[in-house]
């Protein structure tokens, strides 16, 4: 099987297409083969290994999982002896940060993991691309208290969690503002045409009014940046430790005095966020943001585009366009 490979932690240049024996799959494991994955910024620090905190959880000397990729949708192809419970042929969905080994043709999954089965109606592609993202943007939003008719600033709105942020912060009554590039514009009529600055041309500095959180999705800002647009009470949140670990340590202070100013959103129970995400797939709900989509020949150029920080909500990778084909099929009304 064709897999993206890397023995050691490296830059995006240095990711190989290698052909590497079939995976058996041990006795609580499912075999599954994988339709479709994507190429996001979790991929990238797993796969460079930065910030160097990330080798504590993948291996310290060199990664435990040489083969990357964080989430799958794909069906069971082969299960070990001790599974129960899931069947060959069955669609299935899942999101592990810390690597589900996922861009290869086959990938051999626990199912301790955050696997849950394909909801039935879900085009499978708008599910892979409704993981990585909005399981980072749901962690920022429950380490606050959303009420209907606060007003929140979401920097990087565009990108795959600040996209994710946006719609699920305005499903709960939040009044939303974006922040963005000139170049991310054009997307917004996918996002119901939400209201955006412009950072590049002056709108954001130009921007005087307040709020009640200031959400950094792509991890550019700090909070000394933020809190220019903060009511007296407000709450920033970054997606990344910030210079110095700033944003751990602001935290932890603001639990000590009980002034919680700065909250580290640390992304816990992937099952949640995908039993909540599948929820608003059926219901229609939420729309994921896809701006590309690369097949597995192409997995350099993939992650050369993410890496370089110019992508629109999510890359899509496709590794077996028949089979995506054909799950897409099975998920249309007859």
């Amino acid at each position: 099987m064709r897999a993206a490979y890397r023995a050691d932690y490296c830059d995006v240049d240095q990711i190989e297409l290698r052909d590497l024996p079939l995976p058996e799959p041990g006795p609580l494991e499912l075999r599954v083969r994988v339709a479709a994955t994507t190429v996001n910024r979790t991929d990238c620090h797993n796969l460079t290994g930065k910030p160097w905190m990330m080798h504590l959880a993948l291996g310290v000397g060199r990664p435990r999982l040489p083969t990357v990729g964080t989430d799958v949708v794909g069906v069971v192809d082969a299960l070990g002896a001790d599974v129960r419970g899931w069947q060959v042929g069955d669609a299935l969905w899942g999101f592990k940060d810390m690597g589900l080994g996922s861009q290869a043709e086959f990938a051999c999954v626990s199912v301790r993991d955050p696997v849950l089965p394909l909801p039935a109606g879900v085009d499978p592609l708008a599910a892979v691309a409704s993981l990585e993202g909005p399981h980072y943007a749901l962690n920022f939003l429950n380490k606050v208290s959303l009420q209907p008719g606060q007003r929140a600033l979401v920097y990087g709105a565009m990108g795959a969690v600040g996209s994710a942020i946006l719609q699920l912060a305005r499903s709960k009554g939040v009044q939303v503002t974006g922040i963005c590039g000139s170049a991310d514009l054009a997307s917004s009529a996918a996002l119901g045409n939400p209201t955006l600055l412009n950072y590049e041309t002056g709108e954001l500095d130009a921007h005087r009014e307040r709020y009640d959180y200031f959400f950094d999705a792509v991890g550019k800002r700090s909070y000394g940046f933020a809190r220019r647009w903060l009511a007296d009470d407000g709450i920033y949140i970054s997606s990344e430790l910030g210079a110095g670990w700033q944003n751990l340590w602001l935290t932890l202070a603001g639990r000590l005095t009980g002034r919680r100013r700065v909250r580290f959103p640390l992304p816990l129970r992937p099952r949640d966020s995908m039993r909540t995400m599948a929820d608003q797939l059926v219901a229609g709900s939420y729309r994921p943001l896809i701006d590309r989509r690369f097949s597995l020949a192409d997995i350099r150029d993939a992650y050369r585009y993410v890496d370089s920080g110019r992508k629109q909500g999510n890359v899509a990778l496709i590794v077996d366009a028949d089979l995506l084909e054909r799950m897409s099929a099975d998920t249309e009304p007859d």
